[in-house]
């Protein structure tokens, strides 16, 4: 069966859970003696820079030079065209959103919704990003729709008029643990810590979150807190963090490779996820195959994939948030109980039963 992937989400995402997902989905088709090909054109994304040149069809920029965008992402379009036109796929997957198809042909036509963030909470985003036109558009024309969580399949039924019988749902997963010789440990000698770990956009809730930890006495004497973020903190979250009576450097900000994210999953009291909604969520489940205790939201489809391995909370809820908190950090046993009960997790998740699932619904076709 010849599947293509198009390039929308890899113009877009130097790193990413999507595209991640669709590399991974890629090599393990390859690995089953499928042919996936990922038409990248010219692109930005570092996944699909490592992947093997046989599937991933497109030149690799470090960043788009100033004045050339448009002309290096039609360009990159028009050769994606003219290769699906003469390999005529059986599958062309689209990776994103967009109202006339990127590439055209095909026997039959797929494509992925991650979450209906845009649709739940469109106040969050400037108009521009928002893309539900364009999702409407995209699953009209598909021939079937993958939901990554039966949580965003029902959300989908909800916000769109989609038959139900054309969504099908598909999990996705974490990587596979890395070699100990590779994972970067932070500097010996910190104090303990709770981790956070992404970008602090509204629905991740991560203010209170902070505000949650700063009601402890307790965590605010032993613990520090450590942002795994890109982004640097602004003047705003400062001005909380000294107002909630944090010390110099406690609320620490960190960022790297995810050799060095592993790291800090294996060395901090526990990882928090208080975000209000995810379409899957697949931090907590990275947190679990590096023995990093959860403790995490009870809403949208975070109990689809943490199950009984992770303590909640009501991610509106401060007071609740902080007893939960301050229960992972300070209860030996809890810890130990929920790493037991994250390895026993993960094994539900795997990018091959992620594939094989995959391509039962290609077959469905």
């Amino acid at each position: 069966m010849k599947i293509f992937f198009d390039n929308q989400i890899f113009r877009l995402q130097k790193y990413g859970g999507i595209s991640r997902y669709f590399v991974r989905l890629a090599e393990q088709l390859a690995a089953d003696n499928h042919h996936p090909v990922v038409l990248g054109g010219f692109h930005i994304n570092a996944y699909l820079r490592d992947m093997d040149s046989a599937m991933a069809k497109g030149k690799y920029l470090n960043k788009y030079p100033k004045g050339a965008i448009r002309l290096l992402r039609d360009s990159g379009k028009w050769i994606n065209q003219a290769y699906a036109t003469l390999a005529r796929p059986h599958i062309i997957h689209e990776t994103y959103f967009s109202e006339s198809p990127v590439i055209k042909g095909g026997k039959k036509r797929v494509i992925t919704e991650y979450d209906c963030l845009h649709e739940l909470y469109p106040e969050l985003f400037p108009a521009a990003q928002v893309k539900t036109k364009e999702k409407k558009v995209a699953f009209d024309r598909a021939d079937l729709i993958l939901a990554i969580s039966h949580q965003t399949k029902a959300d989908m039924l909800q916000f769109f008029s989609i038959p139900e019988e054309k969504i099908q749902v598909t999990h996705l997963a974490a990587d596979p643990k890395i070699s100990e010789e590779l994972i970067v440990y932070p500097p010996k000698g910190e104090r303990p810590f709770l981790l956070y770990v992404g970008i602090r956009l509204r629905h991740k809730n991560f203010e209170r979150m902070v505000r949650a930890f700063a009601a402890s006495d307790r965590l605010m004497k032993a613990f520090d807190l450590v942002v795994f973020t890109p982004l640097p903190f602004d003047r705003r979250e400062l001005e909380l963090f000294r107002d909630l009576g944090f010390g110099d450097g406690q609320v620490k900000r960190v960022s790297g490779d995810d050799a060095k994210l592993f790291g800090y999953f294996k060395t901090a009291r526990a990882f928090v996820y208080p975000s209000l909604y995810e379409g899957f969520g697949i931090p907590p489940l990275e947190a679990m195959t590096y023995n990093c205790p959860v403790v995490c939201s009870n809403t949208s489809s975070l109990p689809e994939v943490v199950g009984d391995a992770a303590l909640t909370f009501d991610p509106k809820n401060i007071e609740e948030m902080t007893f939960q908190m301050e229960k992972i950090a300070m209860e030996d046993s809890l810890r130990s109980h929920f790493i037991q009960k994250g390895t026993e997790r993960i094994s539900h998740f795997s990018w091959g039963k992620t594939a094989q699932k995959t391509l039962h619904y290609y077959r469905s076709l």
